[in-house]
């Protein structure tokens, strides 16, 4: 609760108080009152870091918590109302549109000071709270959980499973130690709290063969906080010196003395270059030619840092058989098992639930040491993890520590995470797009697009060993992935009350205090929604998501019980349910800003009261087959940045319908089997960073509209038949133009003499059969970095390409036996025109190059996607799944006969062995 109330009411507070403040200024003139709350303000903000250290909270001050956080919802509330207002009369045109503006500005002053004066009055509360429990002002900080201090012995008794993974770093060890011609390498083991990072230099560091290569061995324990003078100290061997940092430094280089020494760093936080190289210099100074630091941590970002030529060993998680024989020597004797079968089942069931986290298993054995009881064993899996475990240096505390440590702005997204299914794929898109609903973004600067840092967050909690089973697109950027169970468990936990799970059958009464409401029922024909029990139990929903697809058509009664519950929603998810037509009551959502209506096999329109969500910022409607088109007063969601339109009926972008658009930052357009043309109109939509087209056979040509798309940074066209890029000028002059795919476009055999894009950064062209030598447009690319060729009957390198694409660092070929060839490397004959670029895969072999040296590939659970994967919503996979079926359809019946004749032989082949 308290971590809530730091990462989420401040947050809130700071970007409500002041915009609010102001507005209410210009429109009511309520200085007096105005400056109260200002005064009220800044209290509430200096004792923000008490609550948060209010860890035990009593009763009264969790209260106190709960109404700080209340305040804070209302005045973002209010200030959406405001900010609405104020968007509604600047669009508002006709005589008829001016009137109702003036009807409802003139109910929406009563309303508003009536909720101005009611957050007047829970600030006045929160203030006089605050002198009730002497609360002091003080700088605002981070509270962080502390790490325990490590050593280096190891009991292997008790270590199972990492016999591979000792090897291997072992084996990297000595390979840069020996072949190393500078004085120090430095070699990162990363992985996610608990993996058992530091249980593995603790094996590497009591091997044999590292005391025969090298002279000194010392081990020494990081913390949250960098401490230069802490490492030292421990590299010594003199906890609390009195010795000045000075003195320190010089005993150190005394102690190593030009030897070859290996150093394990363990628990590695700091991400700061200037940091670490003032340690690295220190241990420069003093270290003979072959030297190597082995760091530990549960950071990608520390990991780049530290290591900038030896790639960091990634270590995975340990299989089933490993964990249970961690989890039986726990709670069994040796032997004793076999006394409890009763129990060897359920214990692994426990296994299981801890996904391959050795911290996790040995935390959980630790538990039921024992204990024999059936009953309480039973109950282990039935619980959250998070809930077992109560002890320090458990993995609640490591993964705690975990939470601590990310910055305080990204908490608030990765408490969001909670409401994603468990086990689910968490797809970047969509997560973005609800943090950006959700008002959990904050730009740097003015300039700083949401879209921008919403990826950086998402980055930032990858990079920090917050997701798994890690999908890449073509690009190498991460477009899906998964929560490990126990993250999940984190980010419930951190959420408190104000996530909940519920359906038709689960109490209601325990979730007032609920913001986001995750649906778990999978059958919802004939059913109403439960209105009267969660108006009274969570009026102040924010977000609404099923879990889960729904079977059956959910009823419109449905649709509007829960519109009408919730007034004050910002996500509406209704992805992969069925329903004929969306309520008209829809428009009274004036908070929503993220709607999704994806894989709906049923809808085939949109309500025209749907243009009057004049916040909403999101919408997406691919997957659904039915859709025929988009409403007429489409041009009327002025906030719009990002629309997914799937089609089975529109040959063209609606004319008028794209000028009123102009914050349309990503158009998506999928599946739309009649679309001719995209319109002239298209130039319009003068903020469009992204177009991405998929399926849409119809389509000939792009607008010569685009050229006056200054903000197009990507464009990917996929599987588009009669698309035709020589057509036109819709692609040239696109100055901002950054990433370029072109898939399965048989007519594609080169971009037009008008194609000068000199910033684009990246290529990809796929399945282009009709093309047979690279572009000569391409000359005027110098920036191009990546250039991916897939499935194409290219037959060389053209002659200019060194001369030309002199910011190439990565070159793939896959499944091009011409171009293959002429790249063999040393022998091809197309060789010396790209021997000079950092990496070339061909064929999925790394190869390396004559430049700089490339390092060998870094064990990983990631997975490229070996086609390009156009969006990142889960209904684009859903219908290629159905097309994929289809053709699968056609091809069983066609082969049925020669399946039958040989199923029969292998029936009768098994009879025969039998008898």
């Amino acid at each position: 609760m308290a971590e809530l109330a730091s990462a989420i009411a401040k947050p809130v507070l700071e970007k409500g108080a002041s915009y609010l403040i102001q507005q209410l200024e210009l429109a009511w003139n309520h200085k007096d009152q105005l400056t109260q709350l200002k005064e009220i303000y800044r209290a509430i903000s200096a004792v923000l870091q008490d609550g948060d250290q209010m860890q035990n909270s009593s009763n009264s001050q969790g209260n106190w918590l709960n109404l700080l956080k209340d305040v804070a919802y209302d005045i973002d509330d209010l200030m959406d109302e405001v900010a609405t207002d104020a968007l509604q009369k600047k669009i508002s045109q006709s005589i008829s549109e001016k009137v109702s503006y003036r009807t409802s500005h003139i109910s929406l002053r009563l309303c508003s000071s009536r909720k101005f004066e009611n957050i007047r009055k829970k600030l006045d509360q929160i203030a006089s709270f605050k002198r009730d429990f002497q609360l002091t002002e003080h700088p605002m900080q981070v509270k962080m959980f502390h790490s325990q201090e490590t050593y280096s012995f190891v009991n292997k008794a008790r270590v199972f499973g990492r016999e591979k993974a000792q090897r291997e770093v072992l084996d990297i060890v000595l390979r840069i130690s020996r072949g190393s011609s500078t004085g120090l390498s430095v070699l990162p083991i990363f992985g996610m709290g608990g993996i058992g990072k530091t249980t593995l230099a603790k094996l590497v560091f009591s091997d044999p063969q590292i005391d025969k290569q090298f002279k000194r061995k010392l081990w020494a324990c990081s913390s949250e906080k960098y401490e230069l003078k802490k490492i030292i100290e421990d590299i010594i061997g003199e906890s609390k010196s009195t010795l000045s940092i000075e003195q320190s430094q010089k005993k150190i280089r005394n102690i190593l003395d030009g030897q070859r020494f290996f150093l394990v760093l363990d628990n590695m936080w700091t991400d700061d270059p200037d940091q670490w190289n003032e340690l690295k210099d220190l241990l420069e100074s003093g270290a003979a030619e072959g030297s190597v630091v082995l760091v530990t941590t549960r950071s990608a970002k520390v990991a780049s840092v530290v290591s900038a030529d030896v790639p960091a060993y990634v270590l995975t998680y340990l299989s089933s058989e490993d964990c249970w024989s961690i989890f039986s020597t726990c709670v069994f004797r040796k032997g004793e098992e076999h006394s409890y079968p009763h129990l060897v089942g359920i214990g692994k069931l426990i296994v299981n639930k801890c996904g391959g986290v050795p911290l996790a298993v040995q935390t959980l054995g630790s538990l039921l040491c024992g204990e024999r009881s059936e009953t309480v064993w039973k109950n282990v899996p039935e619980n959250d993890l998070w809930k077992s475990d109560r002890k320090d240096g458990g993995i609640r505390s490591a993964l705690k520590l975990s939470y601590d440590g990310i910055p305080s702005q990204v908490k608030p997204c990765f408490q969001h995470c909670s409401t994603i299914a468990k086990g689910g794929d968490v797809v970047r898109e969509p997560i973005i797009r609800k943090w950006m609903a959700l008002g959990l973004l904050h730009p740097t600067n003015e300039a700083e697009e949401l879209e921008d840092v919403a990826h950086r967050y998402f980055d930032e909690l990858l990079s920090r060993s917050f997701f798994q089973d890690l999908v890449l697109d073509w690009q190498g950027v991460v477009w899906t992935c998964k929560m490990h169970d126990l993250i999940h468990d984190l980010a419930a936990s951190v959420a408190g009350d104000e996530q909940a799970v519920v359906n038709n059958d689960k109490q209601l009464k325990k979730i007032e205090r609920a913001r986001h409401i995750s649906w778990s029922e999978e059958e919802l024909l004939g059913k109403e929604f439960p209105k009267e029990q969660l108006l009274e139990a969570a009026s102040k929903v924010r977000s609404f998501t099923f879990l889960y697809k729904i079977e059956g058509q959910i009823s419109n009664s449905f649709l509007n019980g829960l519109i009408s519950s919730f007034g004050y929603l910002r996500i509406l998810d209704l992805s992969f349910s069925g329903f004929k037509e969306l309520p008209d009551s829809i428009k009274k959502l004036k908070h929503l800003k993220f709607l999704d209506l994806s894989g709906n096999h049923l809808i085939k329109a949109l309500p025209n009261s749907i243009c009057k969500l004049l916040n909403l910022k999101t919408l997406s409607i691919i997957g659904c087959e039915e859709f025929r088109e988009l409403p007429r007063d489409v041009d009327k969601l002025v906030s719009l940045r990002s629309l997914a339109l799937t089609s089975s009926k529109m040959t063209t972008l609606p004319q008028r319908g794209l000028r009123g658009l102009t914050a349309l930052r990503c158009l998506y357009l999928v599946d739309c089997v009649e679309l001719e043309s995209l319109s002239e109109d298209l130039g319009h939509l003068t903020a469009l960073s992204e177009l991405r087209i998929l399926n849409c056979p119809k389509l000939a040509t792009l607008p010569d509209s685009m050229k006056l798309l200054t903000s197009l940074n990507k464009i990917e066209l996929i599987n588009c038949e009669v698309l035709d890029l020589m057509q036109g000028e819709g692609i040239n002059d696109l100055k901002k133009l950054e990433t370029l795919a072109i898939s399965g476009l048989p007519k594609f055999e080169g971009l037009p003499d008008g194609f000068k894009s000199i910033s684009l950064r990246r290529l990809l062209i796929q399945t282009c059969q009709g093309l047979t030598m690279l572009p000569e447009s391409l000359k005027s690319c110098s920036d191009l970095e990546r250039l991916v060729i897939e499935h194409c009957p290219l037959s060389g390198i053209p002659q200019w390409l060194p001369s030309s694409l002199i910011s190439l660092r990565e070159l793939v070929i896959d499944h091009c036996p011409k171009l293959s060839s002429q790249c063999i490397k040393d022998t091809g004959h197309d060789w010396p025109l790209i021997s000079q670029i950092h990496l070339i895969e061909i064929d999925g072999e790394r190869i390396q190059g004559h430049g700089n040296c490339v390092a060998e590939d870094r064990q990983t659970n990631k997975s490229v996607h070996p086609t390009i994967p156009l969006l990142k919503w889960p209904t684009v996979y859903f219908s290629l799944l159905i097309c994929s079926m289809t053709r699968m359809a056609s091809y069983f019946i066609i082969f049925y006969p020669f399946v039958f004749v040989i199923c029969g032989l292998l029936c009768v082949m098994f009879l025969y062995l039998a008898f």
